[in-house]
């Protein structure tokens, strides 16, 4: 999309104003107005007050609530392919975007600013970058999650979990490594003439620390936090959430998304009176009994009233089709049905280890052939673990500044 002359000056005159600080919100109210000329998108902006040093996140654009709500849908399940999560995103028509309060000090142009935030619309707005590293990484992170993990996130009282990496890969990525990928991917400033402007900008966010977690660090918080649940640690996981809402600013929306996903825990539990004890023996039970439940759900043939086998066929096929991956899709299906067959072998194992449980189930393999099976499916994981995606994407920049090269 190429600006006129005309909006370019509009983005910078705004900028001017959002930096001087006088009629901050009329210089807001001109900026989405005029976002939503050129993009035929609605977008609400936001100037967030950083109240800690450490924490900061430059700029971000994140989908309304309902999109986050159907991709989040959608990356639980399993077989969902990257073009579904790719439309939902192209359909969403209203964003709000976030700027730290402290790139608006002066230490900006207001030409870098304009190539900052024409920048991060590009990225996440107009291209399937976003949607793309979601894939890849949060949706390829829960299929390589142990049975009951996936159980728990799958239930509604939990689902806001996956949506803060979410929300995450929506923010502006400023590690040296996602610098050299943001130029790399950027077509949107560059045809505007921002070039010189978007690579300054972002030197000066290195030079300040200005960082943020990354996309892998949230999604690793996520899952440790869903391992401490599976051990009856709602306390900890509860006390964590709040320490992280205690450091976000105010207004923001990840903080939000956080204090929701507090109550989405807590509130189906809560009484008139009761005992934060109470509270938390009820959460850590009600994750049994999801866990519990879908073992059952899962693995039990209930017709014939016996465990589901476990088939060298079936094992033979994936080993077979590990040798053709095409796309991240296909890795994704792949890890999904062999982590599912471990968490049933594993199952079928536990029950064996048990005499007492093991009578109210009949098991359809032998503790050889699960342990046989066990070690097969494990060597093809390594391998599609370690297998490589080629990687075709075109290199758009060909000049980067010092400490940027290659």
């Amino acid at each position: 999309m190429k600006l006129s002359p005309e909006d370019k000056k509009e983005f910078e005159a705004i900028f001017s104003e959002l930096k001087n600080g006088m009629k901050k919100q009329d210089a807001i109210k001109k900026l989405e107005v005029t976002l939503k000329k050129i993009y035929k998108e609605d977008f609400t902006v936001k100037i967030i007050k950083t109240k800690e040093r450490k924490y900061s996140f430059v700029m971000s654009v994140i989908p309304e609530q309902s999109a986050l709500d159907k991709i989040t849908s959608n990356l639980l399940n399993e077989k969902s392919k990257k073009e579904t999560i790719t439309d939902l995103w192209e359909k969403c028509n209203k964003w709000t975007i976030e700027i730290d309060e402290r790139v608006l000090d002066n230490s900006f142009t207001d030409r870098e600013l304009s190539a900052l935030l024409l920048h991060e619309i590009g990225h996440v707005v107009c291209t399937d970058s976003v949607p793309t590293r979601i894939k890849m990484v949060i949706q390829y992170s829960f299929v390589s999650m142990p049975f009951q993990s996936k159980s728990i996130l799958k239930q509604k009282m939990f689902k806001k979990m996956i949506q803060i990496p979410l929300i995450n890969a929506c923010v502006y990525g400023n590690t040296r490594t996602d610098l050299k990928k943001e130029l790399k991917a950027d077509q949107f400033s560059v045809k505007n003439g921002y070039l010189n402007e978007l690579i300054s900008a972002m030197t000066k966010i290195e030079q300040r620390g200005l960082s943020h977690e990354n996309l892998s660090s949230s999604t690793d918080y996520m899952k440790k936090s869903i391992e401490m649940l599976q051990k009856r640690k709602a306390k900890l996981v509860k006390e964590s959430y709040e320490e992280i809402t205690n450091r976000l600013p105010q207004d923001m929306y990840m903080r939000e998304t956080v204090n929701e996903l507090i109550n989405d825990i807590c509130n189906p539990f809560q009484k008139t009176t009761y005992t934060d004890e109470w509270l938390y023996e009820s959460v850590n039970n009600e994750i049994d009994s999801i866990i519990e439940d879908s073992y059952i759900t899962e693995f039990l043939d209930i017709r014939k009233k016996k465990l589901k086998p476990v088939n060298q066929n079936e094992i033979d096929y994936v080993a077979m089709k590990s040798q053709d991956i095409q796309s991240i899709d296909d890795k994704i299906m792949l890890m999904s049905y062999i982590n599912s067959k471990l968490d049933m072998i594993e199952y079928y194992l536990s029950i064996m280890d048990d005499p007492k449980t093991a009578k109210k189930y009949i098991i359809p393999n032998s503790e050889n052939q699960l342990n046989r099976y066990r070690v097969q499916l494990l060597q093809i994981k390594k391998y599609i673990t370690n297998y490589k995606i080629p990687d075709n994407s075109q290199l758009i920049v060909s000049w980067y500044p010092k400490g940027y090269e290659g």
